[in-house]
């Protein structure tokens, strides 16, 4: 039991630190790791271009890194995000994003043109000919983006 003002002070610094602090830190993080899975996982893939290009940055937007290796199945770009949130230190704001040309027209619909019919030579070559790859300027794969709806679905799983 503390017998001074300074030893209370002390203590319950400790507390705050270890309880809120920390406790927020987790949240934020558990936050910031659901966002990276979800636009990873809802980003169109072919070559795995713009799925392998999501990078996560702490406190600041990350720089472009230049080109990453390609991702057809996210996991190592999970990982990596992942691995970034788990250096933060106390709470950081968390900045997920894509530097591929790809990534931002699969998220707001500026395939040209928005609706080329069936495909001819497949994509990647030779595989899904025939199939219909864009309407409405959107991916089939990602008809409705990837960053809006997953920040609708963190919003609804952890917002008011």
């Amino acid at each position: 039991m503390p017998t001074n003002a300074k030893i209370l002070k002390k203590e319950l610094r400790k507390l705050f630190e270890t309880q809120i602090v920390g406790g927020a830190r987790k949240f934020t993080q558990h936050v910031g790791e659901t966002i990276i899975e979800g636009v990873v996982t809802k980003t169109a893939v072919a070559f795995g271009e713009a799925r392998g290009g999501w990078i996560v940055g702490l406190h600041r937007r990350p720089a472009n890194p230049g080109t990453l290796p390609n991702d057809t199945n996210g996991a190592r770009t999970i990982s990596r995000g992942k691995a970034v949130l788990r250096g933060m230190r106390g709470i950081q704001a968390i900045h997920v994003t894509n530097f591929t040309v790809q990534a931002d027209i699969l998220e707001n619909g500026r395939f040209s043109p928005p609706d080329p019919g069936p495909s001819k030579r497949g994509h990647p070559p030779g595989q899904r000919v025939g199939q219909i790859l864009v309407s409405g300027g959107y991916s089939t794969q990602s008809p409705q983006g990837m960053v809006a709806v997953t920040l609708e679905e963190v919003r609804t799983q952890f917002g008011p």
